[in-house]
Formats: structure tokens, sequence, C-alpha cells
């Protein structure tokens, strides 16, 4: 009877470090987070970053879904990257992490998975649309104006004329006879041109009647008539 029950406690004993070893304590589940870089207008490569951290050997298991499709990558370290093209505006959700960690010297590893469930949008900008109202300058004037005038993309907007930097100002004023390039910058970084002409003033046409002077009198007149160009007018005589 003796005999029976050692033999029963060395069986049992036997068998509980293999329970042990299936098993994954909340100590010993890893963590992860997901990260994507920024994207340029209309689309474009985006980067995914994957922070992961909670195994002594380094290397993890993870799942991941981008535009409605599911990945997996195996045996890789934190810091590593993807990259995706996407064409319109998404979400990248980081859906579990597993670790392989033998830390028991048993040659068998410690298969532990979080589900971690992490959704980033990932943003595609469009971009604005420019208009403009014009004022043409008088004829060698320096008179003219450019308002511009934008729409989509994402507000607040900036202006630049010709190259100049970027402002909140969407009108530019005191400017002459010439052809000029419009730009619109929205809150996204997103940019759209416009080349406009302002053309100068046309030259007047003028013509005169005439009264002459009575003999030896200073009785004479000239009136002048002003057409074409920009009234109002103002004359001149000799």
């Amino acid at each position: 009877m003796k005999s029976w029950k050692r033999i029963v406690f060395v069986l049992l004993i036997a068998t509980i470090p293999t329970f042990v070893n299936a098993q994954c304590d909340d100590d010993d589940l890893p963590s992860g987070s997901i990260s994507a870089s920024s994207i340029g207008c209309g689309g474009g490569s985006v980067t995914l970053t994957f922070s992961l951290s909670g195994d002594d050997d380094g290397l993890y298991d993870v799942r991941y879904r981008i535009g409605g499709s599911t990945f997996t990558l195996t045996n890789i370290r934190s810091g590593h990257t993807v990259n995706h093209n996407v064409t319109s505006s998404t979400a990248a959700t980081l859906i579990s992490v597993t670790s392989r960690d033998d830390d028991d010297d048993d040659g068998d590893d410690d298969v532990c998975t979080a589900n971690i469930n992490q959704t980033i949008n990932i943003v595609t900008g469009s971009n604005p649309t420019l208009s403009s109202t014009t004022t043409p300058p008088s004829c060698n004037q320096t008179n003219g104006s450019i308002t511009a005038q934008a729409t989509g993309g994402r507000s607040p907007y900036q202006y630049s004329l010709n190259g100049g930097a970027f402002g909140n100002t969407a009108t530019f004023n005191n400017l002459a006879a010439g052809t000029y390039s419009l730009r619109v910058r929205d809150a996204n970084g997103c940019e759209d041109t416009e080349s406009i002409s302002l053309a100068g003033g046309s030259n007047p046409t003028l013509s005169s009647t005439t009264t002459p002077p009575s003999c030896n009198q200073t009785n004479g007149s000239i009136t002048a008539q002003a057409t074409g160009g920009r009234s109002p007018y103002q004359y001149s005589l000799n």
C-alpha cells in the first residue's frame, strides 16, 4: 500500500512542470502600439511603426489591419516598420502582439498573446481650389489688386504672390500691369496655384471742339472730350 502511494506522488510531480509552462501570466503579457508617418496630399506611401515590449528575447509576432486587410508579421523587433500605399483616408489597427519567450531553460517557448486593438486614423489631404477677383491698374499706375478665395482642403488658408512668404492676407494691393503667380496653402500643407494677368488701363482718346476768338480778342475756347481709358478724366492745356 505504501509503495502504491509513492508511485502516484512521483507521477503527479512529474506532470506539474508541463502544466505550468503552458500558462501565460498577466505579468508576462507583451504590449505594443502602432504609429503612422504623415502622408502627402492625394495619398502616397505611409510608414507604420510598431513599438513593442515585454519579451526578454525581443522578438514578437504582430497582427495588424489597414484598409480592411489583415497582415501578420513574425519574429520582428520593436521599431519594425512596414510601408503601405494609400489613396484615401483610412485607419490602421494593431490587433495583437505575441511573444515567444523561454525563460525557464526547459527548451519550450512561453507563448503569450495580448489583444491590443489600438486604432489610428491615417488622413490624406485634398488640395484646395483657388480662385480670384482682380482690379486692373490704371494706365502706367500701380493701383491694381488681386483678391484670393480658397475652397476645399482644410482651413485656415494662407496665400502667397509671386513666391513671396505665405500669409493670412488674401488681398494684394498696389500692383502694376503684368502676370502674377498666386498660391494657396491649407492647414495640411496642400497647395493650389493660379496664374493671373493684370492688364493695364488703355490710353484714353481725346477729341475737342473749338470756338475761334474774335479779331484781336481773347474770347476763343477749346472744349475737350475724352473716351476710353478709365474715368474720371482730368485735362491740361499747354
